[in-house]
This record gives C-alpha cells, structure tokens and sequence, in this order.
C-alpha cells in the first residue's frame, strides 16, 4: 500500500497543541491591554485623578505638625483647613465663608444655604455657578503638587501648537476656578468647557461636604472608553479629584443627600523652561528682566569701561551645568534649557545687544597630547607648503584675517613673500583655535585613515567631516571646565597599515573617544561701536 508522501510529511510535522480556554481569554486581554497602551495610546492616558489631604495645601514640605503647631505658627488645626469666601447677592456689600472641612459654626450661621442661594440665579438651569469674580477660595492646585501628577501624566504625547518643536519644555497652569453647585436630586449632567488656544484640558475638584451618589464619569470621544469617580463623602476630610483632556466627555451621576460642590479649572499648556529668553512685547511688561540680575551692573560696566576689550573680540564661558548634550533632541533645546547662571551669563549679554551664541566645543587635548611628538615635522611640512604656493596655503600660516589679506596684496604687487612664522608662535596659534560645533551634534563615529596620524591638523580636519565645526580664534575664555560637565562627542577608530604591521588587533587599534563642553561665545565690538541697547 503506497503512502502519500504529503501526508506523511505532514504527519511527522510537529503540532502546536491546542490552547486552553483560559489560555485563550488571557491572550485576548493581553492584546486589549497592548491595544489601550500601543495602538491607541489616549485610552491609557486620557484622565487621572485622586485624593488631597486639605494640609498638602497648608503645609510647606519640610516643615513638620509638630513645628506647625509650635507658637510660631498658628493653631495647627487651620493648616488642615481652607476656607471659601463669596458676596452674598442679596445683601450688598457683605461677604460670607464656609470653610472646608465643615465647621459647626458653618452650619449653625448657615453660611452653606447662603451659598447655595447665591448660585440659584445661574442660567445652566440643572446646576449653580459662581464665576471666578464671584468667590475667592485659598486651595491652590499647585501648591498641592496636583498639577505636577496631571503635567507627568497627560502631557507626554499631547500635540498642541504650544512648544511644538520642544515639547520637553511643556509645564501645566490652571485657571482661575469657578464654582460648580449640583444640588440634589439633580439628573446626570454635562460639565462645560471653555477651549483656549494652549488648552489642555480639565480638572476637577470635588469639595468636601456631606452627599450621596454624584459619581463623576469621564468618556473619551473618540474610542468611547470611560472612566467612573466615586465622588461620595465617605472621608469628609479628604478632597477627590480628577483631571482629564478637553475632547473628554465630563458627567456627573445623579445627587442624593445633600449637594456636590466642584472647583473647576481649566487647564492650559505653558512653557516650563525657557521663557527667560522672550523678547520684550511693546505695550506688556517682560516676566524675568536680565537687567534685574545682580550680574547686570558689573557686565554692563565692564563693556562700557574704554580699556576693556578695545579693538573687540570674543569672551568664552563654559557652562557650569551638566546637559546630556549630544542627544538627538539637544538643538532645538538650546538655549532654552540653559540653567542657573549659564542662562544668567547667556541672557546678559544677548539683552545687551551682543552677538552669543550657545555650542559644543569640542575637547581637542587629547588629539594634541596623541600627536605631539608630531609638531615640529607638521610645522615643516606647511612651512614648505606655503613657500611653494603662498597664495593656496597662506592659511596654513596661521595669520589673522587682515594681515594675511596685507600679505597676499604685497606678494602680488610687489613679489615680497612674508617669512613664514616662527615654530612658537605657530604652535601657539594652532593651539589658540577653538573647534565650536556649528550645531549641537548627537554622538558622532569614524574612522581616520592611515595619513591622519601625520600631524594634527589632518587629524582635525578628518574628524571635522563627522563632527562639523568652526575654528573660533582668540577666545579669552572667563572660566574653566567643571569637572562632569563634558559629554561623549566623537569615537574615532583610526586605520592601521596592515601592510606593514597585519591585521590589527582590539589592542593595537585602540578606540579614540573625544569630548565636548556646552559654551558660552560672545562678540564684543570695538569699544567706538559699542552700542548697548539694554544699557
């Protein structure tokens, strides 16, 4: 009897065994919830919420109960403590409160029932409404840390117009709140939302007073998923909130025993870092003044002292931050994310008219200690350079720009050739040469060829084809590097001849790695055309 060939291959196949029903509802919540966090990642973040202690808002951290209920305070029992004030609108001129948690006295003066007359004269029919001119309250959602939870949460990913290009530099602010009264028995009701340019969203705060029912409910439009909130007073010492996107749908279940008081903000995207950099707007006042820093006077006498700096040139300052600069991310951060007294250095002389600029220089002393050995015999070779052509390699000389125009002019008219310049003052002005970054560069590889090694300017300009930079001469630089602050710049693998010494081994070819520092250049004019518009 003949066999299928077919199917005595498939036969001998082995057979994946057949998964369990558990095995099976397992895998598909698995894929739903690689769904909620990949593919649609607004399902996973859409809304956030949580509990406040009334004292996160009183307490400054660091400072203990015990210390807050030391004389030097007052009664500690007010830090957990918050309190509403509003104009009572029947009666001009008079202001009621209700403090939150509710004291007796609260009940006793019927401050609450004043406060809900005063929200029964608003148009949204189903709920009351005091505006934010209407009421003052002393909670504040930033202090609290609330906004921090609400930034770390909704903000990453968010697409908005605001920082588009830098989006790392993104904080959160909320509104002036208006009050929100669902009394009871009240249907489920919609929350409003007023959308503004950098909105972001929502947040909600339910305040502390005896009821029932009232869940909050927080539906995101497009893939319809939704949130439930338990917003009952089952801990009247504690406040509930929630925060959400503005394409939310916000509901509130229906109110029993008693009424639901919520503090709503709005919630916009605002620049965290960076904002010390804006340009004065004619009209509105300038949020962060470089002229108001103590650095200001002794920078501005010093550019208008005559004998500093005279016939120009250019300051350099090393910044004192670490800034993980070789990052993809880091061109359209700087110099935004300068910190403390680099963006202080930085600021002063931008707001007085200076040219300045923010860069990577790279650290060229370990190129300069490999090759060394190497000085006197790449002297010699662009001293001969320039004697056979001086018009191609005048450069090579190292002359400023103007005497080596004079030396050209004078060589055609005249035929006189300017001596080449001594080995000192040419190492010396080979070493004066700042390699700045034309941008900020993420980290950089290559390979340098066999003729690289001949000296270090054709090490250099082998490496400037990766790690592109000008040569920025006579820099008097105001500081030194801090140690930390340098980044991985550039891994060079230098080629070996392997005529001569085989196939190299990881020893013998030994990875070069360069660093960079974050810098600080300036350009300061002669002293005739020293202009200073922020003096």
């Amino acid at each position: 009897m003949e066999v299928d060939s077919d199917s005595e291959s498939t036969a001998s196949r082995p057979t994946r065994p057949m998964r369990t029903l558990l095995q099976q509802a397992e895998a598909a919540i698995l894929k739903q919830l690689g769904d909620a966090i990949g593919e649609h990642e607004v399902t996973s973040q859409y809304c956030c919420g949580g509990t406040i202690s009334p004292s996160l808002n009183a307490t400054v951290p660091g400072e203990s109960p015990q210390e807050l209920a030391s004389p030097a305070y007052s009664d500690y029992s007010t830090a957990n403590q918050f309190t509403l004030r509003f104009d009572d609108p029947f009666m001009e001129g008079i202001s009621r409160r209700v403090t939150f948690p509710m004291r007796a006295e609260d009940v006793s003066f019927n401050n609450l029932d004043h406060l809900l007359k005063a929200t029964q004269n608003s148009a949204c029919g189903k709920f009351g409404i005091l505006s934010t001119t209407q009421f003052c309250i002393d909670f504040d959602p930033h202090r609290s840390g609330l906004l921090d939870v609400v930034a770390q949460v909704l903000l990453p990913g968010f697409e908005c117009e605001m920082l588009k290009h830098r989006p790392e530099h993104r904080g959160v602010r909320a509104s002036a709140p208006i009050l929100l009264v669902v009394p009871e028995s009240t249907d489920k009701v919609n929350i409003p939302f007023v959308k503004t340019p950098n909105s972001l969203g929502k947040l909600l705060i339910c305040l502390p007073t005896t009821h029932q029912g009232g869940k909050w409910e927080i539906t995101e439009r497009h893939t319809e998923a939704s949130t439930t909130f338990d917003c009952t007073s089952s801990n009247s010492n504690h406040l509930r909130w929630a925060a959400c996107f503005g394409s939310c749908q916000y509901s509130i279940h229906k109110v029993q025993g008693g009424h639901q008081l919520i503090l709503l903000y709005n919630l916009e995207v605002s620049e965290r870092v960076g904002c010390l950099l804006h340009r004065p707007i004619p009209g509105q006042g300038l949020l962060a003044m470089p002229s108001c820093f103590p650095l200001y006077a002794s920078v501005k006498n010093m550019l208008q002292n005559p004998g500093f700096m005279k016939e120009g040139g250019k300051l350099g300052f090393y910044c004192r931050y670490p800034y993980l600069h070789t990052k993809p991310k880091t061109q359209n951060l700087m110099p935004y994310e300068l910190k403390g007294v680099d963006m202080v250095v930085y600021s002063l002389f931008r707001s007085l008219g200076l040219k300045s600029i923010v860069r990577p220089l790279l650290d060229c002393s370990a190129m300069k200690k490999r090759l060394e050995h190497l000085d006197e015999h790449e002297y010699e070779l662009q001293r001969d350079d320039y004697y056979e052509d001086p018009i191609e390699n005048i450069h090579l000389a190292g002359f400023p720009r103007p005497i080596e125009m004079e030396i050209l002019l004078e060589f055609k008219h005249e035929g006189h050739l300017q001596d080449f310049p001594s080995f000192e003052w040419w190492k010396e002005r080979r070493d004066n040469a700042s390699r700045v970054g034309v941008k900020f560069h993420p980290l950089g590889f290559c390979e340098t060829s066999q003729e690289s090694t001949n000296g270090m300017e054709r090490m250099a300009t082998e490496l400037g084809e990766t790690w592109i930079w000008d040569k920025v001469y006579d820099v008097k630089w105001v500081n030194t590097p801090v140690k930390g602050t340098c980044d991985l710049a550039l891994i060079n693998l230098p080629e070996i001849d392997r005529e001569t010494l085989g196939e190299p081994t990881d020893k013998e070819r030994e990875i070069e790695r360069h660093y960079s520092h974050v810098v600080v250049v300036v350009w300061v004019p002669e002293f005739r055309k020293r202009n200073l518009t922020g003096a």
